[in-house]
């Protein structure tokens, strides 16, 4: 059996959420992203299938092929089953999309990665989705407790779990709604 595990790579497009500053690059990471997918020219066969299911025949979120290279748009479209490990508040998003940065914006931002994660992961019944409010970007298997779990025991339970087929109601949600406290996964 296959797979996967994502360890800190959820970037949903939020951008538009707080896009008031012309001069800021790190308002502008959609725009970037949107770049970076006609440079490269960027049509696997999974965007594909992603782009022709959003179809920018209306006025909405999926009106550019470009935004499936956000994870709310793309993760659904995947079929391999998925265990993403995810912080609200990656450092790394804090430091260069987030826009503006004040505790109200950060704590937007955080709700907003908490809620498309879950949209997204959980539709498919065979994903799982370990979710902290710690600030950090990757590498804390051993260090951030949620149900008792680590990160490593998470992903240990919910691959056994599809490995084996299991016929008992797997968990796939370890979620802290906790706000941000600018707390460091300790590595």
């Amino acid at each position: 059996r296959v797979a996967g595990l994502s360890d800190g790579g959820f970037f949903p497009l939020v951008q538009h959420l707080h896009a008031d500053s012309d001069d800021n690059a790190k308002c502008h990471y959609a725009r970037r992203m949107q770049r970076v997918f006609d440079n490269h020219n960027a049509s696997t066969a999974t965007l594909a299938k992603c782009a022709a299911a959003h179809p920018g025949h209306h006025a909405g979120p999926m009106t550019h092929p470009y935004k499936c290279m956000f994870a709310e748009y793309l993760v659904p479209l995947v079929e391999t089953p998925v265990f993403s490990m995810v912080s609200a508040f990656d450092s790394w998003q804090l430091e260069f999309l987030l826009c503006p940065s004040s505790l109200q914006g950060i704590e937007e931002y955080g709700k907003n990665v908490r809620n498309q994660a879950v949209k997204a992961l959980l539709r498919n019944p065979r994903n799982g989705l370990f979710i902290d409010s710690c600030r950090h970007h990757t590498k804390c298997w051993s260090n951030i407790v949620i149900d008792g779990y680590t990160q490593a025991q998470a992903f240990g339970v919910w691959y056994r779990h599809y490995v084996n087929e299991l016929d008992e109601e797997m968990k796939r949600l370890w979620m802290q709604k906790d706000g941000f406290t600018n707390t460091v996964c300790q590595q």
